[in-house]
Order: C-alpha cells, then structure tokens, then sequence
C-alpha cells in the first residue's frame, strides 16, 4: 500500500492494488496512468502516459497478450482485447478488439488487420483495411 501511494502521489499513476498482469509489463511513462483494480491482462503488456483502463458498471477490460497501449488511450468497460494488438494514441475502446488488429480514433475503428503467416510463425502479412477481400470479411465489424 506504501508503494502504491508514493507511485500515486510522485508519478501521478494509479494502478489498483487487485489489478493482475503478467510477465513483462511495461510503463514506458508513467506520467497520469490509471488502471482499475480488476483488470486483467497477459503476458508484454506496452503502456505509453495518460492511459485509462476503466471499469464501467464494476465491469472491467481483459486484455490478451503482446498489446500495445498508445499515449492517452482510453479501454473503458466490459471490453475484450484480443493479443498482438495495438491501440493508437488518444483512442477511445468501449467495444472488444480482435487479435492481431490495430485499432484508433473517437470510438476506436478498426485501422489495420495483421495475419499471422501459417508457414512462418514470426513474419506477420499486413493488410490495409482499404482491401476490398478484407472489407467483405469484416462487414459490420466496425469499432
């Protein structure tokens, strides 16, 4: 609790006490974070400053593995992140997230899908989600 007050009070972040993370969970700054309590998140865990990860209805975020969190984002209630995701700076989540996606802006959209290569686990094939063979697959999936 000690250290969870001078955290609070000399780099104005905030993690709740309950909150579980796994392996490799990273800070970058730690300038004006919040993270709820009960949230729960995986294994390389990337967080830029002014972060929330919010509750909403005492429902928190569960997040996947291998993420992404850009400056000022905001995941707020009963939302599923999927692993190997990025979040971009100032975006507001308040809907699940697949894997592999990049998602941004006021509500978050989806910006790019990333497939993992089925012969090559390491080199991921990165679609624009202009392409039109990706848009048919994801009518209606629109953050």
């Amino acid at each position: 609790m000690i250290f969870n007050k001078c955290n609070a009070i000399f780099c104005q972040c905030i993690i709740g006490r309950t909150a579980e993370f796994g392996r490799r969970f990273v800070i970058i700054h730690s300038q004006g974070i919040v993270i709820n309590g009960s949230v729960i998140a995986g294994d390389d865990i990337k967080i830029e400053h002014q972060v929330t990860i919010g509750a909403e209805r005492n429902v928190s975020p569960k997040l996947g593995s291998d993420i992404f969190i850009g400056a000022g984002a905001k995941i707020i209630g009963p939302v599923e992140i999927g692993s190997h995701t990025k979040i971009g700076a100032n975006a507001v989540v308040v809907k699940d997230v697949e894997s592999y996606t990049t998602v941004g802006g006021i509500p978050a959209r989806v910006l790019r899908v990333h497939h993992e290569s089925p012969s090559v686990k390491q080199e991921a094939v990165t679609r624009s989600v202009d392409d039109p063979t990706l848009y048919q697959s994801q009518k209606g999936s629109v953050l």
